[in-house]
């Protein structure tokens, strides 16, 4: 079973590299791309629940947090985990 996270992880890296160039054109000039995503894996794997929310979700909070300027390192920002309920269901919701 220790697999079954891993083809998430997989598709986090794989969504994250398509969206490169969209995120990368977000940062300011101050913050390189290649930092701002190495930071943002390092989210990830520092805090892997963060998979099991909704890839919108989690997608947006890494785009606010390049919108501010801010690297999501537990220091500049974080991205926390939470739950809202749709319709009869709750379901994790990232948020920058």
């Amino acid at each position: 079973m220790a697999g079954a996270t891993k083809p998430k992880w997989e598709d986090f890296e794989s969504e994250l590299k398509q969206r490169e160039q969209a995120i990368a054109s977000m940062l300011p000039q101050h913050v390189s791309k290649q930092r701002f995503l190495n930071s943002a894996i390092a989210a990830v794997k520092q805090t892997p629940d963060l998979l099991t929310a909704t890839p919108r979700s989690l997608f947006a909070a890494i785009t606010k947090s390049a919108q501010d300027g801010l690297l999501p390192d537990g220091r500049e920002g974080v991205i926390t985990l939470y739950k809202e309920k749709h319709g009869d269901a709750w379901v994790k919701v990232a948020q920058w």
